[in-house]
């Protein structure tokens, strides 16, 4: 086996790695100009799949300086890089057998993690290529995968053979998006066709190079280009060419990768050479060593194509950035063309540059007249300079001299202070690392130094009006969170910027979130009790810590526009908050959020306080639309599910300023300037600026290709929309109640389509406009026990004694009388009792005996006398051994969970006994007006099995039985019929109080949901699956973990066939064995009811851990609901480890997490839900 290799002290080492994956398939094969780039850019390793011997030709000796791993086949490779042994060194690991084992990405043996990034070469386009949202990744019969929109129906008919397309799993996102997290090995093919669907399966995601359309009639792909995405289309004519070949998308991926992980750049000798590493010892071919062959550089002819080859990718890569100046461009070129080269090659390498520079300074000028542009990398654009006192001080300024951790720094009150131009809360946070805060202290410069210039910039204006001059003042009141720093030397600084400046301390946290500032906002607006109304403004540190171009561009515009002179004092008076821009599709808010709003308006809101009433009151919205949502109440068409979208998590706070439909908003932006035109850093103030009212612009990211004009097409689509006025109007009656209702002259109503039909409600309504359209939309919502009853009474006849050494078989039935259903409910209540006066069935001799007298306790619910004179003239007449007491009568047939309620009043009166539960209608199916098939016959069964003697007796292995038992999609008996003990019942919540806390814990497992920590790929969520509102009455008794099972349903009898047709013997038990019993401990059945669950989708479930530990209808789900319920997990000997996929897993993370067991297991597997890229 071989040794480590030694190589020179790396200052890179601790950052994330990278490793490059390809294909060798050949010992002629031409690897050297992407191993040169490898070594450029410090890979950590190279992996080859096939032969250890490749063609150096290009890499003039690089290949010399990198760790190479060879791999027999791709099952060898990925399982190195899985198992972790890429990471930790131990190439020993290297072993084929060794990673049989190991996991998908996040190994549970290793603390390291590892993507796997396809590379998909250049992709020409418009804003989609660009856009941070991603693209599908299609593929066909050919075996490649492609960023060909299926709809684009290639001419080469030999090649692709008009092949259906699908769609991959992962999407395939721009590279100056840098879309990592972790360490990354990039996978690349050298294949023409592109990147194969097999090698493709194996990645985690994929990157591509995005560049603008260059159309070209005539042109058609070369046969040389190794760009998969370059093809030639009948529709439309012209052709998008990619620019760019396989080196250099490599080199651009690698250079935002490096930049990303914060690489130190490579230095360059005299010879324009870049330095390397000291030379590995070894090769490694599957664990055997072999010595490298010492080659000298190469210095032939070879330099001088290559020396073209290396400008061609210098200006290609430069041009990624899509805004380079044309003469930075061309004097970049031309010291790169000074190398020795010939006076012709440097001429030509200059005109290149050129003409492309023109193309892109074109191209820059397209977003004045587009309404959508996504992300770029650009050069950062010119802000107001800093005072001159500013920067003498500014490389000197002892921030942090003598403060430590224990630092306290003192603080001051926010208070009103006259004569002030402006007021300015600021949330600043500084790392406390060195390189952080360093950063964090420049960010903090320059944003006080545009505080400062608005200032100069005030004054230069009273000068310029021949304003008598009057010195400026501003104020700022400033959060500390982080590093600690000393106020007195911070408000030295600030005077030095502006003699009028005054910075203040108000609070100093060490760890702390955006909502301390937010509340020092509300406090202090809420206690200014002048008749003036003033305006405050709020600026964050924003990119403190991430240190990107985005939001390095973002903070500078952001801030630029709140301290504008027209934001601090808007033309016209009745704007109470302003911006850069303000948006409607998602939530009202100023992207970025910062703003200058009145003090009259703030103080209409809820505190933002972390934990506080907003966060409560703004998820318990979301929840409300989601659950509205799954009963086709509401539904949102136009943007995808992200929690960015819905204000969860940190984006809450960006939701806040805009959450009150009082809000008056006007902005600095024109129109035409959007957020991704904004972060690139392509605003420029005399020419972008543009004060006006709003809101007057809709798009903030792209929406749902072709939802909207479906939508203008649907009225009532349009009314049900989430993101238009009816998820509005939901927000602010969940947060504001009555004091959420937008005025009668509001700009709401005629700003969004339905505005009209919904303020009409809203003016009936008030805050309950959106639950009444739920009532008239739906008959499917409502509670399963009487409105404004807390309990029922104990109404137990205990009077009557009955043999006490064989107790009586004690019966809870639930009879119903729908309206549309009568005449079925009578002969269903008919032939139930039938089967519970003939005793009590036995299987040995196949007919029924009266061992035990029968007491039935019965409610009636939309009834009418005559019913209820029926039961008791049957029960009389029919049978000495049973009696019948009549428990409660309801109008509403609903109330169908009030039994259950009188069942378990019955067992914490008699916690010994064991009482059956049964109903005369089939429990209803959500979503359909489909009948249940057979409904007699299984109303029989269920009643007949239950009833048993199986079912009655006593056992230490069951203590609930039924006819059959399911634990998919949850836990529960065919018609909701059951025999149980007192003493698991007991251990039950009541009917009425498990309804309620149901639905908090599908609020909960909702948001859990969206946040992408549960997945639901077994099962949609609907109401009946997950126990909603009166659903739950079908979910109580199998919620608790204590619970175990049996049924008397043989697995392999035809019980009660699907289809119609089918004979049964009536009642007449004896004369055929279609209902023989066969007693046994559940679930013995291992899949769901019949027609509910495909095979074939939960076999896919089970193949993946991702999917296996996180669907919610497995043990994920019901964990989360067992401990949300009743604060414990099933015991160690449970049925549910050995049934359930997974059990062994979940119950080692039991011993170890306890009840945070399902949020550290999913959060190993979760894709989670980030919401915007940057």
């Amino acid at each position: 086996m071989s040794e480590q290799p030694t190589k020179a002290p790396n200052p890179n080492a601790a950052k994330n790695k990278w490793f490059l994956l390809i294909e060798n398939p050949t010992k002629s094969n031409h690897l050297g100009t992407l191993l040169r780039c490898s070594a450029a850019f410090q890979c950590h390793q190279v992996l080859l799949v096939g032969y250890d011997k490749f063609n150096c030709q290009g890499s003039f000796g690089s290949h010399m300086f990198l760790d190479i791993v060879a791999f027999h086949c791709w099952d060898a490779a990925i399982e190195y890089l899985r198992g972790g042994a890429c990471l930790t060194g131990n190439y020993q690991q290297c072993d084929h057998e060794s990673h049989q084992e190991a996991s998908a990405v996040n190994d549970t043996q290793h603390k390291e993690q590892l993507s796997i990034v396809g590379i998909l070469g250049a992709c020409a386009g418009g804003d989609e290529v660009f856009s941070p949202k991603g693209m599908n990744v299609y593929y066909n019969s050919t075996g490649y995968v492609s960023l060909n929109h299926p709809d684009e129906q290639p001419n080469d008919t030999q090649q692709i053979n008009q092949s259906k397309y699908t769609c991959l799993p992962n999407k395939s996102y721009p590279i100056h998006t840098r879309p990592f997290s972790t360490h990354t090995c990039f996978l690349v093919s050298k294949s023409r066709n592109g990147l194969p669907l097999d090698q493709a399966q194996m990645c985690d995601g994929f990157v591509h190079v995005p560049h603008l359309d260059i159309f070209d009639i005539t042109a058609t792909s070369s046969k040389n280009e190794s760009i998969s995405t370059a093809q030639t289309f009948s529709k439309p004519i012209l052709q998008a060419r990619p620019l760019l070949d396989t080196a250099t998308t490599f080199s651009i991926t690698l250079h935002h990768f490096t930049a990303w992980a914060g690489y130190t750049e490579r230095q360059f000798e005299e010879n324009q050479k870049f330095v390397k590493d000291d030379i590995p010892n070894r090769v490694r071919y599957l664990g055997v060593a072999k010595s490298y062959k010492k080659e000298e550089e190469a210095d032939d002819g070879n330099n001088a194509d290559h020396g073209q080859e290396a400008n061609m990718a210098f200006w290609q890569s430069e041009c990624s950035d899509r805004r380079i100046s044309l003469s930075d461009l061309i004097n970049k070129a031309r010291i790169r063309s000074n190398n020795g080269h010939s006076v012709l090659r440097r001429f030509y390498t200059i005109l290149i540059a050129a003409g492309v520079a023109l193309l892109l300074i074109a191209r820059s000028l397209q977003p004045h007249t587009t309404t959508k542009r996504e992300l770029s990398s650009v050069t950062p654009p010119s802000i107001p300079a800093p005072s001159l006192r500013a920067t003498k001080t500014e490389k000197s300024f002892p921030f942090f001299d003598n403060t430590d951790d224990s630092y306290i720094p003192p603080l001051s009150k926010p208070q009103p202070i006259n004569n002030v131009e402006f007021t300015v809360f600021y949330n600043v946070f500084i790392p406390k690392e060195k390189s952080g805060y360093e950063y964090a202290t420049t960010v903090l410069m320059e944003q006080l130094g545009q505080v400062a210039n608005s200032l100069l910039r005030l004054e230069r204006e009273d000068r310029d009006a021949t304003v008598a001059h009057n010195p400026k003042r501003g104020i700022v009141y400033y959060n500390l969170i982080g590093k600690p720093l000393h106020p007195q030397k911070m408000e030295e600084y600030c005077h030095n910027l502006h003699p009028g400046l005054s910075c203040k301390l108000i609070g100093y946290y060490k760890s702390a979130s955006e909502s301390v500032t937010l509340q020092s906002i509300h406090d202090y607006c809420s206690s200014y009790s002048s008749q003036e109304d003033v305006r405050i403004t709020y600026i964050h540190s924003k990119g403190s810590y991430h240190h990107t171009d985005v939001n390095r561009n973002w903070r500078r515009e952001l801030t630029n526009a709140v301290l504008h002179p027209k934001c601090l004092h808007p033309p016209d008076d009745s704007c109470n908050v302003c911006g850069t821009s303000f948006f409607t599709r998602f939530a009202f808010m100023f992207p970025g959020n910062m703003w200058t709003s009145k003090c009259s308006y703030v103080k209409r809101l809820l505190s933002p306080r972390d934990g506080g009433e907003y966060d409560a009151k703004k998820r318990e919205g979301v929840i409300d639309f989601l659950k509205m949502r799954l009963y086709g109440v509401l539904d949102a068409t136009l943007l995808e599910d992200r929690i960015d979208y819905f204000g969860l998590g940190r984006y809450r706070l960006e939701h806040w300023i805009g959450s009150h439909p009082s809000i008056v908003p006007c902005e600095m932006h024109r129109t035409n300037i959007t957020l991704g035109y904004m972060v690139g850093g392509g605003v420029n103030e005399t020419r972008d600026y543009e004060w006006g009212m709003g809101p007057r612009r809709e798009w903030v990211v792209p929406e749902i290709e072709g939802a909207q004009d479906r939508l203008k097409a649907d009225d009532e689509a349009a009314f049900r929309e989430y993101y238009l006025l009816a998820g509005n109007l939901l927000k602010w009656f969940t947060l504001y109640g009555s004091d959420g209702v937008p005025g009668g002259d509001s700009w709401v109503w005629k700003f969004f389509p339905a505005g009209d039909r919904w303020k009409n409600l809203v003016m009936q309504y008030g805050e309950n406009a959106t639950k009444q359209m739920v009532l008239q939309s739906t008959n499917e919502l409502y509670s399963a026990y009487e409105v404004n009853r807390t309990a029922s009474s104990n109404k137990f006849d205990r009077k009557k004694k009955l043999d006490s050494s064989k107790p009586p078989v004690v019966v809870f039935y639930h009879i119903a009388y729908p309206r549309d259903k009568k005449k079925e409910a009578q002969y269903a209540l008919k032939v139930q009792l039938d089967v519970l006066a003939k005793g009590q069935y036995d299987i040995q001799t196949r007919t029924f005996v009266h061992e035990r007298a029968t007491v039935v306790y019965y409610t009636i619910t939309e009834g009418d006398p005559f019913n209820a004179d029926f039961i008791v003239k049957y029960c009389n007449r029919k049978n000495q051994n049973m009696t019948c007491h009549l428990l409660d009568e309801n109008p509403s047939a609903d109330t169908r969970g009030e039994t259950l309620t009188h069942l378990h009043n019955y067992c914490q009166a008699n916690p010994s006994s064991r009482v059956t539960y049964l109903t005369n209608m089939h429990p209803p199916i959500h979503g359909t007006n489909a009948t249940v098939r057979n409904p007699m016959q299984k109303l029989r069964t269920y009643t007949t099995a239950t009833t048993s003697k199986m079912c009655l007796r006593s056992r230490d292995t069951c203590n609930v039985c039924g006819m059959e038992f399911y634990a998919l999609p949850y836990l529960h008996f065919s018609g909701n019929s059951f025999t149980a003990d007192c003493e698991y019942v007991n251990k039950l919540m009541p009917p009425r109080q498990f309804e309620e806390a149901m639905s908090n814990v599908v609020g909960g497992a909702l948001v859990t949901h969206l946040e992408r920590s549960f997945t639901s790929e077994l099962f949609s969520f609907t109401p009946q699956n997950i126990g909603l509102d009166h659903y739950s009455v079908e979910h109580w008794i199998g919620s608790h973990p204590d619970i175990k099972p049996c049924d008397v349903a043989p697995v392999k009898k035809s019980w009660l066939p699907w289809f119609r047709g089918n004979a049964y013997v009536a009642n007449d038990y004896s004369s055929s064995r279609i209902y023989d019993f066969l007693w046994g401990v559940a679930p013995r059945r291992s899949h769901a009811p019949i027609g509910t669950l495909l095979a074939g989708t939960e076999k896919a479930v089970q193949e993946k851990n991702s999917s296996l530990y996180r669907d919610y209808f497995y043990l994920a789900g019901n964990l989360y609901k067992w401990n949300k319920l009743y604060g414990k997990a099933p015991p160690v000997d449970s049925w549910v480890y050995n049934w359930f996929p997974g059990g062994d897993g979940w119950k080692e993370g039991i011993a170890l997490n306890g009840s945070a067991v399902v949020d550290k297991i999913t959060a190993k597997y979760a894709d989670p839900n980030q919401g915007v890229p940057f």
